[in-house]
């Protein structure tokens, strides 16, 4: 048990230093959830571009199923773009998902 624990929660920490490592420059994480079914990613933007370049990361992710532009809200007065993301890890019943059949 010990040593299936340990191996999930490597695979954990390297699906989370991957995905954090695809923020562009322009991108900041205000929050980062991570679970075994997904992640939540809230950020500050400050253009189109660099979320533009996160999602496709994302979305070529080998281990990431879906990817859901959940919120975005321009805030004029500090010039960013506030977005949230999720995302269904393979294997988790998306669309994609990895059957154990």
């Amino acid at each position: 048990v010990a040593s299936s624990y340990s191996k999930s929660a490597e695979k954990s920490v390297k699906i989370f230093k991957d995905i954090v490592s695809f923020a562009p420059n322009g991108m900041t994480f205000t929050t980062v959830a991570f679970s075994s079914e997904g992640m939540q990613v809230e950020a500050n933007v400050n253009s189109v571009i660099p979320l533009s370049v996160f999602i496709s990361k994302l979305k070529s992710y080998p281990l990431i199923d879906t990817v859901s532009l959940d919120k975005i809200e321009s805030k004029t007065s500090g010039a960013v773009i506030t977005v949230g993301i999720s995302t269904t890890f393979k294997g988790q019943g998306g669309a994609n998902a990895i059957s154990n059949n």
